[in-house]
């Protein structure tokens, strides 16, 4: 007789931010998804290990996981996604974060909790280095959708248009800028028919 399971959703936050942020972004998926398990893990971004650290946070969730993030937390999950082959929704990501986070070079405060941290070159080349070590899956980009800001400042729409259309992966554009506040409800509505996440899963 199958039972019903909840879905385990990481939502993955940007750079110099905490689990306790997006906090609208979480009330969204708890209410599209109130069966679910929603994740919000800090990621500490100066450190070396930061993503062997997400990995095990993943892989410990338990089946089924779709990952969400945001801006660097988009590098994140496009990271993760191809590794374990899961399914993601991207917002604004940074899919060239030591481009994107250049400008942060030096003594930056974390806008959640105050924790100074030191951006540093060595950070940008590491993040290089991921990337060029990720093997960009086919089947795994059809199951990730990518929300885009048209407005957005920080992150280049045209920059992101460009990777997507190269790699295969869809989105999706709303008159919204970096933070996606005003369209993440509605896109995570539409998102949903792509069946990235699922309400019941079945198990016998």
């Amino acid at each position: 007789m199958g039972v019903n399971m909840p879905r385990t959703i990481v939502l993955l936050h940007g750079f110099a931010a905490s689990g306790t942020g997006h906090s609208f972004k979480a009330a969204v998926l708890q209410s599209l998804y109130p069966h679910a398990t929603i994740l919000r893990p800090t990621i500490r971004y100066q450190d070396a290990d930061w993503l062997d650290v997400l990995e095990r946070v993943v892989l410990d969730a338990g089946e089924p996981v779709t990952l969400v993030g945001t801006s660097l937390g988009g590098f994140a999950a496009f990271l993760l996604a191809m590794k374990l082959d899961l399914p993601a929704v991207l917002v604004n990501p940074s899919l060239e974060p030591w481009e994107n986070t250049r400008r942060l070079l030096g003594l930056q405060a974390n806008r959640d909790n105050g924790e100074v941290l030191d951006w540093t070159h060595a950070h940008l080349q590491r993040l290089r280095q991921m990337r060029e070590s990720v093997v960009v899956r086919p089947e795994t980009c059809s199951r990730m959708m990518v929300l885009i800001g048209t407005q957005d400042s920080v992150v280049s729409p045209i920059q992101t248009q460009s990777i997507l259309k190269e790699y295969g992966i869809p989105w999706l554009e709303f008159p919204d800028g970096h933070r996606f506040q005003e369209s993440f409800a509605p896109a995570m509505h539409i998102v949903d028919v792509k069946n990235l996440f699922q309400k019941e899963a079945i198990t016998i």
